[in-house]
This record gives C-alpha cells, sequence and structure tokens, in this order.
C-alpha cells in the first residue's frame, strides 16, 4: 500500500518523485539491507540519478530515516483504513 499522491489537487511533481524514490528505497533497503544499498543501487531502482537523490534527500543516511518514517506512515495509514473497514461490516 502506497501514499497516493497522483490525485495531488495540486501538489507538485517533486512531492511525488521524492515519493517514488522513498518507495523504490524501501525495496532496496528491505534486500541489501542499509549497509547494503549503496546510492547508485537507489538511483538505478528509482529509475533517477544519485544528483537527484541528494537534492531530496542530502545523504544515504536522511534517506534511510525518511524510508522509516514513509513505511510507518503508510503502516498507520492501512491499519486505520482496516479497522474503519471492520466497523462497518
Amino acid at each position: 500500500m502506497t501514499l497516493d499522491l497522483r490525485s495531488d489537487n495540486g501538489k507538485n511533481k517533486g512531492q511525488r518523485t521524492k515519493q517514488m524514490i522513498l518507495e523504490k528505497a524501501l525495496v532496496c533497503f528491505g534486500k541489501k539491507g542499509f549497509d547494503g544499498a549503496t546510492l547508485f543501487e537507489l538511483a538505478k531502482a528509482a529509475k533517477t540519478h544519485k544528483p537527484l537523490i541528494i537534492h531530496y534527500f542530502k545523504s544515504i543516511e536522511n534517506l534511510q530515516v525518511e524510508a522509516l518514517q514513509f513505511a510507518a506512515r503508510v503502516g498507520r495509514e492501512f491499519t486505520v483504513n482496516f479497522l474503519e473497514t471492520e466497523k462497518k461490516t
């Protein structure tokens, strides 16, 4: 489950790009671990370039932190939606 920014009512392309990088980073970190995933691999998975990742996150360490925060937000959103659905049944 991902937060959908495509219907963002005016939010910019940069936010969608940042989210896409976060989503791909989570996959890479899951496969390689924080120590194993390189900036080059992250850029390749996100179909972008290392400088763009650094532009958005400033460092791979910041990307790691934001990826974990993103995963937590998605998990919370999923849980809230699930509980709301269960209340209706």
